[in-house]
């Protein structure tokens, strides 16, 4: 198997001035190794995850900053470290955090076990975690050598084979979320520029909003 197109560990001084201005932009064109994706029933298996969040310091379509991971190694496990780590460099533009990330091959697999993640506020010792965090998802069983996967009948979820009017979902009643005038996006929090408001899931969705990738 050719394993030289896999990401390798990505580091950087974090500070808030690498924070994106902009909402990010598509990344279809990356296909990181291992990239055999397909439904299952909270959306799609796979994630184009970023080792270093586009939040974080604005990294888009750059391949050596992807990888495939797991819709639940991306969301929620890696994005509420992510998450620590922005609120804590927003506090104060003199805040740095040194942050690591190393993607875990086993061999020539092209599907990485799981990810390393390290972080260390410069100035203090306020945020500092050492973890390790496994690409997997609840319900199915991953191939790691090539990206395939077999999925229980419980996490596959059938596309209608004609376009149907979506109903709002119960679970969207009272849900609030958050949203900005011009954005397309919806928000479990605010983060980056813009001006946020609160909104309910549901009226984000009847307005045509979708999930921000990286709250979700």
């Amino acid at each position: 198997m050719d394993s030289l197109n896999r990401v390798t560990a990505a580091d950087a001084l974090l500070n808030v001035s690498l924070m994106p201005t902009e909402e990010r932009e598509s990344i279809a064109n990356v296909t990181p190794t291992g990239w055999k994706n397909k439904k299952i029933k909270s959306g799609y298996l796979f994630n184009r995850s970023h080792l270093i969040g586009f939040a974080l310091a604005g990294e888009n379509d750059n391949w050596k900053n992807l990888m495939t991971g797991t819709r639940q190694l991306n969301s929620p496990e890696m994005l509420r470290f992510e998450m620590d780590v922005k609120t804590y460099l927003e506090a104060d533009s003199q805040r740095y955090v040194r942050y690591q990330v190393t993607p875990i091959f086993r061999g020539d697999e092209l599907l990485a076990r799981g990810v390393h993640l390290m972080a260390q506020s410069v100035t203090d010792n306020s945020l500092a975690f050492n973890v390790y965090i496994f690409n997997i998802q609840d319900g199915v069983e991953l191939n790691y050598a090539d990206g395939s996967s077999t999925i229980s009948a419980a996490a596959v979820t059938t596309p209608p084979s004609a376009p149907v009017e979506t109903p709002v979902p119960a679970a969207a009643t009272g849900e609030m979320v958050y949203v900005t005038p011009t954005g397309k996006r919806y928000h479990t929090h605010p983060h980056g520029n813009g001006t946020f408001t609160q909104a309910t899931l549901e009226e984000a969705l009847s307005q045509g909003l979708t999930p921000c990738q990286t709250c979700y």
